[in-house]
């Protein structure tokens, strides 16, 4: 036992048997940099602070001044032998147990971790969380719940959601405090609320700092979260059902719907890498296998931006044509919004595909696979509409009077019905059908849009068994690997095993971090970081939305920022056009072809390698420079990133640059010019580096005299 953990012991049995004779007050403290740290006071709540990390309180703000019971509080300790699991290292594990007769249990755990890494074994301590809260109707209704806040200014962050201003680190982002679900920060509503900081498409309670602390929340807490709220420079936590799909499914007299929970884990270290990768292991899944690879080596085709809801039969074909003719390979061809009759019947159009089996043989002969754009919604006029009704396959109100309860969506604006996730014949309906789709036209797999929350109907039941809603999400995700590993989606929670592609939210043709260009490569590094490491970066040069009719109209991005956009693109996962390069000129084609050629020759296969990797650790493929060196200058750089470990991108994302410099991390590091051949030590900048529009600075690392 470490003599840390040793006075912490003694200090807290100090104070339990203070407690007997001074019960008001008891003040447990252990230790600085988080080690030990700990106040505990009957009436006031749980205190934990540190020197030199951060200072946070469990019990929240409301929970303070309740005039509750005096509580009891007892001292656990135990040995456990984890060595045969799979969090590395023996633990050895003490704790509190605070109990609120009536009200409230508190229950902390913390422990030493000994890692395994062998690059660099670190010792970590991490503190178990489990808060749970057992309110009058009166305290629940009108008293805040169990929360927790962290200043941000020890570090720069990690982790957490995907938002509409992505930033890497994450400190410069602002969300006030809101459930912490999956949503559509694309909607004009949450658009026209600036700073409120909406919650994206992904969503994962896990943050990490660059001091080496890491929280993560469980999943079946009813988190809201806020994020340097308005400037305030913290991130805040707490449980708290309001918000969330199911909320009001419980009767005044169901106790159940008066209990919070609020369990996380804390875990410090004094290497940030290590600690990511225990908490890796220890939470997150790892995807079962590696997505599709024709999908990673060359480009998807998608009709979205080019054409938006006027796709037809004559322009899906003109458009493959055009693609060979001008010497592009392809993965597939990706038939997007509006095909079908209606939305929600799986189907073509016959005015606008006449014949869609004819078209889709057609387009196998020429090379191409064939993808189609799906969502979980029918429009009221839509025959699966009434089919789904018929059968109660769409989300309905409660019961005993369960009727099909209506959303609406971007093309569904004055109803539709959505797919009730939770009832597995209606998933067998839905993926049944689909089936027959691909059976009856030749499609290969699909593209599944949407699955976020805020699609959901407000008075939708949801099971009492799920308590986060954000699981429904996940279930969306689940369902679509009936459909192979070309598969992609835009959601995700707690799905990083899925085999799929995990889709970037749409992009806006703007260069900045409001949802542009500079958003890239922040957003990739995001969900790398929380466990999705197979990313489908947005179009080449965003969507192309017009200002009047953003879902009719295309306006063709900046010259400069397609081209600047291609080739980020060319080094993250997989690439995806639809706004065409001929649609410039002659040198833009150019380009988009000498990038496409390193997207497959250099890119794909390490993106490949990395990925197999990931089957057995979680870790990204796009990795950010503290990967290698956690020097103050590789943990705040956002526009430059690694391709697995060998690779080093520094692509320009700001109009008008034609030199930039380039950090080369690593001071044990050498890094050769690819271009140039020219060799430099890690651990340095190069300053000025000449970047004309064709050219994206790239290093290949070269390692114990091997070159990658």
């Amino acid at each position: 036992m470490s003599f840390g953990l040793k006075l912490a012991f003694a200090v807290v049995l100090v104070a339990f048997v203070a407690m007997r004779f001074w019960p008001s007050t008891v003040k447990v403290i252990y230790g600085k940099d988080f080690k030990f740290a700990a106040v505990l006071e009957p009436y006031v709540g749980m205190f934990l602070f540190t020197d030199s990390v951060f200072q946070r309180h469990i019990l929240g703000q409301g929970l303070e001044t309740l005039d509750w019971p005096r509580p009891s509080v007892s001292v656990k300790t135990r040995a456990v032998d984890r060595s045969g699991d799979n969090s590395g290292g023996e633990e050895l594990t003490y704790g509190f147990h605070v109990t609120w007769p009536e009200a409230a249990n508190l229950d902390v755990t913390f422990s030493e971790v000994e890692g395994q890494d062998a690059a660099a074994a670190t010792k970590l301590v991490c503190y178990d969380v489990a808060w749970s809260y057992r309110g009058s109707p009166y305290r629940y209704r009108y008293r805040d719940r169990p929360s927790d806040c962290f200043p941000l200014g020890y570090g720069h962050w990690y982790g957490g959601a995907e938002v509409l201003e992505q930033r890497w680190p994450m400190n410069g982002q602002r969300s006030r405090m809101q459930p912490y679900l999956t949503g559509d920060y694309l909607a004009p509503h949450w658009r026209s609320r600036p700073g409120y900081g909406r919650y994206g498409s992904i969503v994962e309670p896990y943050w990490i700092s660059s001091s080496g602390v890491a929280i993560y929340v469980s999943g079946d807490v009813t988190l809201h979260s806020s994020f340097n709220a308005d400037g305030d420079n913290r991130l805040c936590i707490k449980s708290d059902r309001r918000g969330y799909v199911n909320a009001e499914n419980g009767d005044d007299d169901d106790d159940d719907i008066y209990r919070e929970w609020l369990n996380y884990t804390v875990c410090r270290g004094d290497d940030l890498l290590q600690v990511h990768r225990h908490m890796m292991r220890t939470h997150f899944a790892r995807p079962r296998q590696v997505p599709d690879e024709r999908t990673i080596r060359s480009p998807i085709w998608s009709t979205w931006a080019r054409y938006k809801v006027h796709v037809n039969q004559t322009s899906v074909l003109g458009y493959a044509a055009e693609i060979n003719g001008h010497g592009f390979p392809n993965s597939q061809i990706e038939i997007d919004d509006m095909y079908s009759t209606q939305y929600g019947d799986f189907d073509f159009d016959g005015r606008k595909f006449p014949d869609a089996r004819a078209m889709t043989s057609r387009l196998r002969e020429l090379g191409f696979r064939v993808t189609a754009w799906v969502t979980p919604f029918a429009n009221t006029d839509s025959r699966a509409f009434a089919e789904g009704v018929d059968r109660s396959y769409w989300a309905k109100t409660r019961p005993p009077h369960s009727v099909p309860s209506l959303t609406r969506w971007w093309q569904g604006p004055k109803g539709a019905a959505v797919l009730d996730v939770t009832n597995a014949e209606a998933v067998r309906w839905y993926v049944r059908r689909l089936k027959a789709f691909q059976a009856e036209y030749g499609i290969d797999s699909f593209k599944f849009d949407a699955g976020e929350l805020d699609f959901l109907p407000r008075d939708m039941y949801v099971p009492p068994d799920i308590v986060n809603t954000n699981r429904l999400t996940d279930m969306y995700v689940r369902l679509t690997e009936e459909f192979g590993r070309m598969v992609e989606v835009r959601s995700g929670f707690r799905s990083q095993d899925v085999p799929v592609f995990f889709r970037m939210l749409d992009k806006d043709s703007v260069w900045g971090y409001d949802n542009g260009l500079r958003s890239m490569i922040p957003t990739a590094l995001f969900m790398g970081v929380v466990g999705y490491p197979f990313v489908l970066p947005d179009m080449i040069g965003g969507n192309g939305y017009g200002d009047a009719d953003p879902l009719r109209e295309t306006t063709i991005p900046d010259r400069e920022l397609f081209v600047r956009w291609l080739e980020v693109s060319a080094f993250l996962p997989a690439m995806q056009f639809s706004i065409a390069p001929w649609q410039y000129d002659d040198e833009v084609v150019k380009i988009a072809l000498k990038y496409v050629k390193i997207h497959e020759t250099l890119v794909a296969p390490e993106v490949i390698k990395a990925g197999k990797m990931a089957l057995q650790t979680g870790e990204p493929i796009i990795r950010p420079l503290w990967w290698i060196d956690q020097s103050t200058d590789s943990l705040t750089i956002d526009d430059q990133f690694l391709v697995g470990d060998s690779i080093l991108v520094a692509p320009v994302v700001d109009q008008g640059v034609t030199s930039r410099n380039v950090f080369l991390p690593g001071k044990d590091c050498r890094w050769k010019d690819r271009e140039t051949g020219e060799v430099f030590h890690g651990g340095q900048w190069l300053k000025g580096v000449k970047v004309p529009l064709d050219h994206v600075p790239v290093y290949m690392r070269i390692d114990a005299g091997r070159e990658h």
